[in-house]
């Protein structure tokens, strides 16, 4: 836990380096509807799932979303988005999901020029919201986890301009190497030492489709409440 916290210390340091006036987590969107901020309980955790839409898996993961009556934010790929625009509309089927943003194409933003970076981000969110026309459109929100977790000063300046936020995550779930859904309870299980949590999963996995369900079950128990990120009132999560 001490590395992990001393991550966060760095991450921070960088951030105020590159943000000096404003941090870019903190001041609410005007051009986005204010969130209700009076939860049930003093622990929260937002369940987010990175790489989706997936053809196969991402229908049953908001099913068991949708019977558990849990909140969750998928953080869609644009291409992907394009691919199946009947899966994003069916994400926002249950009225406690949200779609944001993992670029269109997936690419790791620290290798990419501003403009490279600039259209990666706006191009997916463009598909999202041609995809969700309406009021479901609401629910597409300016929030960006990069691919990997890999930011610099000019994805920050980026996201400044166009009054997005910059998500990162608490607990990394590994559930893409991890054997039976047993270790991946085990992996999040044991990275549980805050009251506010972000959980990194992947929408086309089946070891997480599996274990999601007693995942749930086992949130609960410990008193947190499912919420979805643009509810948390965070100052910073960190890559671990």
């Amino acid at each position: 836990m001490i590395i992990r916290r001393l991550h966060i210390i760095t991450a921070f340091i960088i951030i105020l380096t590159f943000l000096p006036a404003k941090r870019i987590f903190e001041a609410k969107l005007p051009i986005y509807p204010q969130q209700d901020k009076i939860l049930k309980s003093s622990k929260y955790v937002c369940l987010t799932f990175d790489d989706g839409p997936h053809f196969y898996y991402t229908k049953k993961i908001v099913d068991i979303l949708k019977e558990y009556n849990v909140k969750a934010t998928f953080f869609l790929v644009g291409k992907q988005a394009q691919k199946y625009p009947q899966l994003v509309n069916y994400i926002l089927s249950h009225p406690g999901c949200k779609i944001a943003n993992h670029t269109f194409s997936h690419k790791n933003l620290r290798k990419l020029t501003q403009i490279e970076i600039e259209k990666e981000i706006i191009l997916a969110h463009r598909t999202f919201l041609d995809i969700t026309k309406g009021e479901d459109s609401l629910r597409v929100i300016p929030y960006l986890r990069p691919p990997g977790g890999n930011f610099n000063e000019n994805l920050i300046k980026i996201l400044q301009k166009h009054k997005f936020k910059l998500c990162l995550w608490s607990v990394f779930s590994n559930d893409l190497k991890c054997k039976n859904k047993d270790e991946l309870i085990k992996n999040i299980s044991h990275q549980l030492d805050s009251s506010k949590e972000i959980i990194l999963l992947h929408s086309g996995n089946q070891i997480t489709l599996e274990a999601l369900p007693e995942l749930i079950v086992l949130l609960r128990d410990k008193g947190y409440d499912f919420i979805n990120i643009d509810e948390i009132e965070y100052e910073l999560y960190n890559v671990n």
